[in-house]
């Protein structure tokens, strides 16, 4: 199966598109949403027998599904911020910016500690990663996790992109899916620690 070092380089005009039928598709949907949860309010105040709460159902489904538009369109972006030519589209470029943000590097840092955390003896959180690799590779893993929270070290966007495709792109990661190649896995993480710039 092909893992998160196989893609192939995006057409960054097709990628362009996608981005905007992706943004476009979550305003129409959100808007949906509010559409249908305002009516369902209202339609339960006039007749609470109504259908009122079948309304409410697909407010509620047109919310998931702008949720899973969003996550879609945020999954490209950090493609193409990990691709490193795509950074003319402004909204990479301000994707890129935000993962170097404190609460962005925080994010991702919990990320990786939970997965580790997620393996240990009587853990009780609930995270999908290939539980060997993850033991295999858990002191690594909290060394970047303990760097990215360090707001003294600087990363390139490129390499916290790539540690945020590892984290919750399940079905191309080596951290998560075992029918991708394990060697994958450390090629990963030393290409996100080359990505450290520098020390304050």
């Amino acid at each position: 199966m092909n893992g998160l070092l196989d893609q192939k380089p995006l057409d960054l005009r097709d990628a362009e598109r996608r981005l905007l039928a992706l943004g476009r598709r979550t305003h129409e949907l959100i808007g949906l949403g509010l559409v249908l949860a305002a009516v369902a309010a209202f339609t339960v105040v006039v007749d609470p027998s109504g259908p009122g709460v079948p309304i409410a159902i697909g407010a509620v489904s047109a919310f998931g599904l702008a949720a899973l538009r969003r996550a879609d369109r945020r999954k490209l972006l950090a493609q193409l911020v990990v691709q490193g030519d795509a950074l003319a589209i402004t909204e990479v470029k301000l994707y890129a910016q935000q993962l170097t943000t404190a609460r962005e590097r925080r994010r991702l840092a919990d990320g990786l500690r939970m997965a580790v955390a997620s393996v240990g003896q009587g853990a009780h959180v609930t995270v999908m990663v290939n539980a060997p690799r993850v033991d295999d590779f858990a002191p690594r893993l909290l060394g970047i996790a303990e760097a990215i929270s360090d707001q003294a070290v600087s990363f390139n966007p490129q390499a916290l992109a790539l540690c945020g495709q590892m984290l919750h792109d399940p079905m191309r990661s080596p951290l998560c899916n075992p029918h991708v190649p394990e060697r994958e896995l450390p090629r990963i993480l030393e290409l996100v620690e080359r990505g450290r710039v520098s020390s304050a």
